[in-house]
C-alpha cells in the first residue's frame, strides 16, 4: 500500500522537530450519513512517539484531533462485517476511527496500548503477574514489531534490575 497524501501532508505541515511517526491507517471519522461535524471524513490515523493524530488535509480544510499518549486511558479495537473500529478514550475526550485493515488496525490498538500513558505499561507489574511473564510479554511485543531491540533490552533490564 502506498503512502497516502494526508500522511505526506501530515509529515510536511504537522510533524513535530524530533517526532517520530511509528505506524499509520487509511480511515475515516464520523457518519456516513452524518451532518456537520458528524459527517464522515476519510483520513489517517497516525501514532507517533508522543501523539495520536487523525489527520485529514483537503483542498479548503484541515483536519488535526490529536490525543497525547500520556493521556490515553484506555484504547479498543472492535471488528465487524464491514469496517474495524478503534475507539481510543482520555479522562475528557475520545476519538472513534474506523478502518478496513484488520490486522493494522490490531497493531495500532497493541502498539497505542504499549504506550500510552507515559510509560511502557509492559514494564508496569500487573498485581500477580511474575517477572517471567512480563518477560514472555515484552518478547511478544519485540516479535510483533511493537517494541524495538533496544526497547525491549530497557524494559527487561527494568524488570530484571
Amino acid at each position: 500500500m502506498g503512502e497516502p497524501s494526508d500522511l505526506r501532508k501530515f509529515r510536511e505541515r504537522q510533524q513535530a522537530d524530533g517526532e517520530e511517526i511509528l505506524e499509520w491507517i487509511p480511515g475515516w471519522i464520523g457518519k456516513l450519513m452524518g451532518q456537520g461535524d458528524d459527517r464522515q471524513r476519510n483520513g489517517v490515523l497516525i501514532v507517533t512517539d508522543r501523539r495520536v493524530v487523525f489527520y485529514l488535509k483537503g483542498l479548503m480544510t484541515e483536519v488535526i484531533e490529536a490525543i497525547d499518549l500520556t493521556k490515553v486511558s484506555s484504547v479498543e479495537h472492535h471488528s465487524t462485517l464491514t469496517h474495524n473500529r478503534l475507539r481510543i478514550y482520555t479522562s475528557g475526550d475520545d476519538l472513534d476511527f474506523k478502518c478496513s485493515d484488520k490486522e493494522k488496525a490490531k497493531r495500532i490498538r497493541d502498539l497505542i496500548e504499549e504506550r500510552r500513558g507515559g510509560s511502557s505499561t509492559a514494564a508496569s507489574k500487573p498485581a500477580g503477574e511474575s517477572i517471567a511473564s512480563q518477560l514472555e510479554r515484552l518478547a511478544a511485543l519485540k516479535e510483533k514489531g511493537i517494541l524495538t531491540d533496544e526497547e525491549f533490552a530497557a524494559q527487561k533490564a527494568k524488570l530484571l534490575g
